[in-house]
């Protein structure tokens, strides 16, 4: 809140607190502040005006007597009791009451306000509490006093974003609290107890279980060996000055933003309960033009020749804060934080330094390694769920070729069922043009399917199989289901976000090999298994970047699937160099390795017994991809994306695809959503991926505005096209707090709790058939659903803050999971008859090569695919210069045509922008633009840009220019 708070002063006298310091054996000194017995703080009468968004009683102040004795550290939290008398029965307002704790500070009681305001309702308040014989309703809350706070700036102003330093400058002379309304009725005493200011983490003890400091010698520390996409000199290590010293040669890798070397100590060490890692990094700062990162990986004897993972993790080392450590040298004392390993002994510990597009090369330091396992005392964040699991929603049914679902109240809903459709693959299995006829009738109807990314073999909350009622997801701990849409990536099939080691550690009903057939394999039998509990599958492509991929050195060919010659695993799609996307066409650079990881993907869909809804080059409207934007024109995307549906169906023989183009949601109306459209021929369906970012209180007057916008684009630009409609991506995202590596759900204090019922009712309004939330990869790796911690004796779910929000929207009759759709999915090619035809009975052309935009400067063949063609048709290439064109009649050669532009007749096109036509007789099928005859500028190294050089080519421009308006993931 930017608004500046009228202030004035009010003593209450109150038990003084002091901050004090306190050793234990065996831990670490921690910080503590103590507080006497609970009393009544402070209280208060207040009525509050339900009409307002924003009522403080006048700015009514509780002003505490809480004094510190030296000055707040970022961080420092103010935590109090919120008690509502007892009148016989719990608090019963409607609304929301918000807390605002403000620190006075300094002998001028500078008022410095903290940019966390906790809201309280009415079911929050669940506790009883006797205090000097009265009772009360209690609600514990906690305000921290974070990175930047709200004061008054040296101008007299107020700054709603002050750095906490700037604004803290002094000790604690009173605290106030203010309460304010939103929409709230509640009218009485609302008294404060219990109030303390925490200096850091309350209660926290860390006791460290392991360190080396490196003061005598460097131990058994050595090179690893997991160099990945690192060509550099092999890294060393050496004791120096008291130190771990590593040697690293990240000179080749300044275009990489995943390079990596690691250094490990090899040995058993007692790790159980460890949750944070810590170390000083020190480097060259001269040398450093990019960044680092470290991944850490502890791991365990399997007992059966295996070394599984107690934990992995990594950060970015924050450069921009590190302080100046003499000698040239900066120095940044990095911090990891994971779940508590579990296992009592360890054996291998590693740490991989990572160069972010870096050429560094020299040496980097580490110091004072230690292994923590640290407690809190603090304030419980998780909660019992009070919503009790109750589906409206029912089987879903096939009756008189009609759908019946439900209605918000469990009521009936009858759906017309289509009889006819058209489809990319007109040899799709009946199950398959089953689902695309049910997935119309949902989007036809007012019910939406719930979607969720990896739901079976990622999860936040409790390990699976670790307490009676904790399953393997998220979502069935919740709400007794898994998801109704399940999505998987590719990473899925190349070992990283899934294997054959974890299905045989953790199903087991199969051994696989645990090579890359075995993988992929894994992957389509743990497929099979969500989808005869009725989920419908999407697949999405997190493709490597090819110029990184590296071949196997093990791989036996004949005998091996062509795939397993190449070393797919790792993250590399945000990997931008390489001119991936102009490459991998045949006879680009990379078309092997492309056509390699789709027969991956074939292998996989071709062992799947289901539906596959196929969303390759997702967000390609934005730049975060190699397939983006900036990376390639209209031409060659669409191209590419034609190929991939060629080679998969017609080539490899998959038939249980549906292909779904999703770009991000940059589009501001139907045209600019079309720019990159594939075309009718190859797309069953259009969505988009959407994230709400930071989320406020007020998030549907705002994000879901945006969002309804966009989604009414792409639900005009389907219908249009004869297309099905899906949110193929979207959830809340926040930024990175504290102790995480990323996150999305906030642990606690979700401004907009209600989100999940907002975008079911958003949805249900169009003809879109799912919405997909991404992955829950972990507490501190990001989660969109909330979890459970705890199913406890009589029932109750305890875990993440919206339990009861999600609860209500699965009971919700309109909400669709893949209990309810399990009977239609697993029998849906016998109870859903279509008659399905092609696209287009038409002839379809592309050009291959070169790339669209491509400047010819000598002769040149180009190469294209035509099918449909007949004995007595004429396939060309007409070539259009200044005042000329120029056919050529394109000649077989095996699956392709091509045609020659001589030296000659390229002369004759002068120089000019221009373009290349394909043609069947006389119907034109393709067009690339062309530069013909116009050498390469020689640029000014110092101008920035003329922007004369681009010749009007917007390829050549969005290459070297290029902007991203929305999300991805």
């Amino acid at each position: 809140m930017k608004k500046r708070l009228k202030k004035y002063l009010a003593f209450t006298l109150a038990t003084a607190l002091v901050i004090t310091s306190v050793n234990l054996t065996g831990f670490t000194p921690t910080t503590y502040v103590l507080a006497a017995d609970e009393t009544i703080d402070v209280t208060g009468e207040y009525t509050f005006d339900v009409t307002s968004t924003w009522d403080n009683n006048n700015g009514k102040e509780n002003n505490i007597v809480l004094t510190t004795d030296s000055t707040p550290t970022v961080g420092t939290t103010l935590v109090m009791d919120v008690l509502l008398p007892d009148g016989g029965s719990s608090p019963n307002f409607s609304g929301i009451m918000k807390a605002v704790g403000i620190l006075r500070i300094g002998s001028n009681w500078n008022w410095v306000q903290s940019n966390t305001i906790p809201e309280m309702e009415a079911s929050d308040f669940t506790e009883k509490v006797t205090i000097g014989g009265t009772t009360y309703y209690k609600k514990t809350v906690s305000i921290p006093f974070e990175e930047t706070v709200g004061a008054n700036g040296s101008d007299g102003n107020w700054n709603g974003s002050m750095p906490f330093e700037d604004a803290v400058t002094d000790t604690v002379s009173q605290v106030t609290v203010q309460f304010a309304g939103y929409q709230c009725d509640y009218s009485g005493t609302i008294s404060i107890a219990n109030a303390r200011l925490v200096e850091g983490n309350e209660g926290v003890q860390s006791e460290v279980v392991k360190e080396w400091t490196f003061d005598e010698s460097i131990g058994s520390w050595e090179n690893a060996g997991w160099d990945y996409q690192y060509n550099g000199v092999a890294p060393t290590t050496e004791h120096d000055n008291g130190m771990l010293k590593v040697n690293v040669d990240y000179s080749k890798e300044k275009d990489n933003s995943w390079s990596q070397i690691g250094v490990r100590e090899w040995g058993d060490v007692q790790l159980a309960g460890v949750n944070k890692t810590t170390f000083d990094f020190y480097y060259d700062s001269a040398k450093l033009d990019g960044g680092f990162s470290i991944k850490q990986t502890i791991q365990y004897d399997g007992g059966d020749g295996s070394y599984p993972s107690a934990t992995e993790t990594f950060v970015t080392v924050d450069t921009e804060n590190a302080v100046d450590a003499g000698n040239g040298l900066e120095k940044v004392t990095v911090e990891l934080t994971f779940d508590p390993i579990t296992q009592e002994t360890c054996c291998n510990t590693v740490l991989c330094i990572v160069g972010v597009n870096t050429s560094y090369s020299g040496s980097v330091w580490i110091d004072n390694l230690k292994m923590i396992k640290e407690t809190s005392t603090a304030e419980e964040i998780y909660v019992d769920s009070t919503v009790a699991v109750a589906d409206q929603t029912g089987d879903i049914a096939v009756v008189d070729n009609k759908l019946h679902t439900s209605s918000e109240d469990g009521t009936l809903e009858e759906t017309n069922l289509v009889k006819e459709i058209k489809l990319v693959d007109k040899d799709a299995t009946k199950d398959t043009q089953a689902i695309y006829a049910y997935l119309q009738a949902i989007g036809d109807s007012d019910s939406v399917i719930f979607g969720h990314e990896n739901d079976t073999w990622h999860k936040a909350g409790a390990v699976s199989g670790s307490a009676i009622g904790i399953s393997d997801s998220d979502t069935r701990d919740v709400t007794g289901s898994i998801a109704g849409v399940i999505g998987i990536d590719t990473l899925s099939l190349t070992g990283d976000e899934y294997s054959a080691k974890r299905y045989n550690s953790e199903i087991g009903d199969y051994t696989f090999d645990e090579t890359a057939k075995g993988n992929v394999e894994a992957a389509a039998a743990l497929t099979n298994k969500n989808i005869e509990q009725g989920a419908i599958i999407t697949m999405s492509a997190h493709i490597p970047n090819f110029s990184l991929v590296k071949e196997n050195a093990s791989y036996t060919e004949g005998t091996d699937p062509t795939y397993a010659k190449y070393d797919f695993s790792g993250y590399s799609p945000n990997v931008l160099t390489g001119d991936v996307m102009n490459q991998i066409l045949p006879g680009g650079q990379y078309s092997e390795k492309y056509n390699a990881f789709l027969d991956m993907i074939a292998d996989y869909a071709n062992q799947v017994d289901g539906t596959i809804l196929f969303r390759p080059f997702h967000e390609n409207t934005g730049s975060w991809f190699w397939w983006g934007a900036a990376f390639c024109d209209p031409a060659t995307y669409k191209n590419v994306w034609k190929y991939t549906v060629e080679y998969l169906r017609d080539e490899k023989g998959v038939h249980n695809f549906l292909y779904v183009y999703g770009p991000g949601s940059e589009a501001s109306d139907v045209e600019e959503y079309g720019e990159r459209y594939p075309g009718d021929d190859y797309v069953d369906m259009v969505g988009f991926d959407i994230y709400n970012d930071n989320p406020t209180e007020n998030n549907e007057n705002t994000w879901f505005v945006d969002f309804k916008k966009a989604l009414s684009i792409v639900e005009e630009f389907g219908t249009a096209h004869g297309k099905l409609i899906a949110v193929t991506e979207t959830g809340i995202r926040n930024e990175t707090q504290k102790g995480d590596n990323q996150t999305a759900l906030l642990k606690s204090g979700n401004l907009h709790k209600d989100w999940y019922n907002a975008l079911l009712n958003a949805v249900s309004e169009s003809k879109a058939s799912y919405f997909l939330l991404w992955s829950n990869f972990g507490e501190k790796d990001g989660f969109y659903t909330p979890y459970v911690k705890e199913t406890k004796e009589n029932g109750v779910l305890y875990g993440h803050e919206l339990l009861d929000n999600f609860i209500d929207y699965y009971n919700d009759g309109r909400s669709i999971f893949a209990a309810n759709q399990e009977n239609l999915i697993n029998n849906a090619d016998t109870l859903i008859n279509v008659t399905t035809s092609a696209t287009t009975e038409e002839a379809k052309g592309y050009f291959l090569s070169p790339v669209s935009g491509s400047r010819i400067l000598d002769a040149v063949t180009v190469t294209a695919k035509v099918n449909g063609v007949e004995d007595t048709d004429v396939v060309k290439v007409v070539f259009n210069g200044k005042d000329v064109s120029i056919p050529v009649v394109a000649e077989l050669d095996g699956n392709y045509y091509r045609a020659q532009l001589s030296n000659e007749d390229l002369k004759k096109l002068g120089e000019y922008v221009g373009t290349f036509d394909l043609y069947l007789n006389n119907t034109k099928l393709d067009t690339f633009k062309a530069i013909y005859n116009i050498q390469p500028p020689v640029e000014d190294p110092y101008e920035i840009d003329g922007f004369e050089n681009y010749l009007g080519v917007d390829s050549l421009l969005t290459n070297k220019w290029t902007t991203n308006k929305a999300t991805g993931s």
